[in-house]
């Protein structure tokens, strides 16, 4: 959840410029190269679980769910069925989080009643190493996971969530710089939602370049 987010039914309020102002030049310049733990305002993370709870099924190995301050949110899974791996993208049809949001007072106290936002779903085939290789990076990601202060307005979070040592742990990224760990891991997140949404031999290979290059920064060993 960033900032804008949070202070969002305060600046739909119109606050002074000159606070609007004060509250830009309050966030730092950062590149953090890890996750972070996750933050965010309970109802609308429990809407969005249900909302992606397809993601949250048994059978899915690993996920990401992905929340632009403008736009709708989307989530990505790899699903392990009859020994065969595929990636899940589920894209909200609205906007969740106006979906939950009382212009005048806020997040709701509570969503129940709420009407669930559809979602658009797709599925598509991986080859096992490609999804083994995936894996591997969140377990490393997620094992990585370390305190982080810096917060933004605007941009984009990313949850990431696996279960990683015997234990179901979520971490997050805030619009990464490209060039960092957690910027990759971004780029094989959105490729991941445009193979499954418009399957192409390209984005196949874009991924498994994307993969591990990730990989190959992550654990300095991994064979290219």
């Amino acid at each position: 959840m960033t900032l804008t987010e949070h202070f969002k039914p305060l600046l739909d309020k119109r606050l002074p410029a000159a606070f609007a102002v004060l509250l830009l030049s309050a966030v730092p310049a950062f590149a953090i190269d890890h996750l972070a733990p996750p933050i965010g305002i309970a109802q609308y993370e429990d809407q969005l679980a249900k909302t992606f709870k397809d993601v949250y099924a048994d059978d899915i190995q690993l996920r990401a769910v992905v929340e632009p301050s403008f736009g709708r949110e989307f989530a990505v899974g790899v699903r392990l069925s009859d020994g065969l791996y595929s990636i899940v993208y589920l894209q909200a049809k609205d906007s969740v989080w106006q979906s939950i949001v009382n212009k005048e007072s806020g997040p709701l106290v509570t969503t129940r009643g709420v009407p669930m936002v559809r979602v658009e779903k797709c599925q598509h085939q991986i080859p096992s190493a490609l999804a083994q290789r995936l894996s591997s990076i969140w377990d490393q990601m997620i094992r990585g996971i370390e305190p982080d202060d810096s917060v933004g307005l605007d941009g984009t979070s990313y949850y990431f969530s696996k279960i990683v040592d015997g234990e179901f742990k979520t971490g997050m990224a805030w619009s990464p710089e490209v060039m960092t760990k957690t910027g990759g891991l971004v780029g094989i997140v959105e490729t991941m939602k445009q193979l499954c949404a418009a399957p192409r031999k390209s984005l196949l290979e874009q991924l498994n370049r994307e993969s591990n290059d990730v990989l190959t920064r992550i654990v300095p060993e991994h064979p290219k």
